[in-house]
């Protein structure tokens, strides 16, 4: 669903105390890590705690108060002075106690500023930071820290968006998210009604439209918003090799629309959704993330069983087959040469821990803008800038497109830990999720980004990659 949803295990008893440094966070500005922000616009920031170890621990405040209470944000003008500014809460109320797990991962809140408040600032350049700190309010027994978020450029225009018809659609999307936060429904519907006034057959402001309509218990017209979606999307792309999954898993959710009677039965290698862009951030991650499903070796993959060198390229079909490692941590902050949408399928959707399950097209993966023509690069950054010994790639679709691999530290300076072929790009891997990695004796120096480079033209299929993991302790 559209609505923030914090999934969460509640603890019944205190874990074992994590280490200072079990947790990272990252923070998304309106759905990416650099934002501008015009007039009569509001700022909605995700804030995504991300938990990095193999043991359990209990996230829990003294007081009972809720998690989110030990969340702080900070906006800093250009002189670096800090805006005096109440953030608001939104959504679904935090818990007051998290259990995880090396299964349950993550947890997100959601906190915002209203467009009145931004308005009344001086446009500029300011930058976003938000801590995390238990260090005065832990319970007994809870994890006990602190942890920073990379910091997020914003800028705030003195103007109003843009008046194209794709630039008034992002503004009433935003604004429709908003108000749906805020629990004014009706405001959400008027203003996602005013962007398909500007673009009627925008698939992905028809899928917001039936969120909203969900949540008002209005369960059947949002099928029939959704059916909508689903016919335009085949006018749309009348050449597609499967049909738009998102939008059927949806209806069948609602229990009122049956994939088996719109035909959509196809067993040809899957391509992935042409979906216009979305606007908005995501929907929150869940704290118990769902467990990726094991990919039994393909045929193909026999060449790749080989001893696997202590330095050079690494592979692995399925997530079973992977290492694990007590000394990983998740990108937390990500940009890329181009993205098929501002938050579905964009590069953000490249950090954190994977979350697409089993192989899938899925708009929770890094997709480039290109099918299958021209290169592409990803670029991920990591909250702990330390030696680094290797690095591990999930491609979730369309795998075999990586042809280089380059560690950037904290400074700028950049190097090639491997450049070649990826072997994945054999037919055989189709239909596999995947895991490329590159091994590299532990660095001497400090490792603060992974950028990876994609041969487009690799091969036909559109290229998603769900997660990337950066090891920080030599070979096992």
């Amino acid at each position: 669903m559209m609505r923030l949803a914090l999934t969460i295990v509640l603890a019944t008893t205190f874990a074992p105390t994590a280490a200072a440094d079990a947790f990272s966070l990252a923070l998304h500005a309106n759905g990416g890590a650099d934002t501008t922000l015009y007039r009569g616009e509001p700022l909605l920031v995700q804030a995504l705690l991300i938990f990095e170890q193999d043991e359990a621990a209990t996230v829990a405040l003294a007081d009972g108060q809720a998690w989110s209470r030990a969340l702080s944000l900070t906006l800093r003008d250009g002189a670096g002075q800090a805006v005096p500014l109440e953030w608001a809460t939104l959504g679904v109320a935090p818990a007051s106690s998290l259990a995880f797990t090396p299964e349950a991962t993550e947890i997100t809140a959601v906190m915002g500023l209203a467009p009145a408040v931004l308005d009344a600032l001086p446009p500029g350049h300011y930058r976003l930071e938000g801590l995390f700190s238990t260090e005065k309010s832990a319970a007994p027994g809870a994890w006990k820290g602190e942890v920073r978020a990379p910091r997020v450029a914003l800028k705030l225009s003195a103007e109003q968006r843009p008046n194209s018809p794709p630039e008034q659609v992002y503004r009433h999307r935003l604004l429709a998210r908003w108000q749906q936060l805020n629990d004014r429904h009706e405001v959400a519907l008027v203003e996602l009604d005013a962007a398909l006034e500007q673009m009627p057959d925008d698939i992905q402001v028809l899928s917001d439209k039936a969120e909203v309509l969900v949540e008002m218990n209005r369960s059947d017209e949002a099928s029939e918003v959704l059916q909508q979606a689903v016919s335009l999307y085949r006018q749309q792309h009348p050449d597609a090799t499967h049909p738009p999954r998102w939008l059927l898993r949806r209806l069948q959710e609602l229990d009122s629309y049956s994939v088996a009677a719109a035909g959509t039965t196809n067993d040809a290698a899957p391509t992935a959704i042409a979906v216009p862009p979305a606007a908005v951030p995501p929907a929150a991650t869940p704290a118990a993330a769902t467990p990726l499903a094991a990919t039994p070796p393909a045929t193909a993959a026999a060449p790749l069983a080989q001893e696997e060198p202590a330095a050079g390229p690494r592979h692995w079909v399925g997530d079973a087959a992977l290492p694990a490692t007590a000394d990983g941590q998740w990108a937390v902050a990500a940009r890329a040469g181009s993205q098929y949408g501002e938050a579905d399928y964009s590069s953000l959707r490249a950090t954190g821990a994977p979350d697409v399950p089993g192989a899938d097209d899925h708009p929770n993966a890094w997709c480039p803008a290109a099918r299958d023509s021209g290169s592409d690069w990803l670029e991920l950054s990591f909250v702990r800038a330390a030696p680094a010994s290797e690095v591990r790639v999930r491609q979730s679709f369309g795998p075999g497109a990586i042809v280089k691999v380059e560690a950037i530290e904290p400074d700028g300076q950049v190097h090639t830990w491997w450049e070649g072929v990826d072997p994945f790009g054999q037919d055989g891997f189709a239909d596999d999720a995947v895991w490329f990695g590159v091994r590299v004796p532990l660095t001497t120096y400090d490792v603060q980004k992974i950028r990876l480079t994609l041969d487009l033209g690799a091969h036909s299929r559109w290229k998603q990659i769900d997660a990337v993991q950066l090891i920080g302790a030599p070979p096992r």
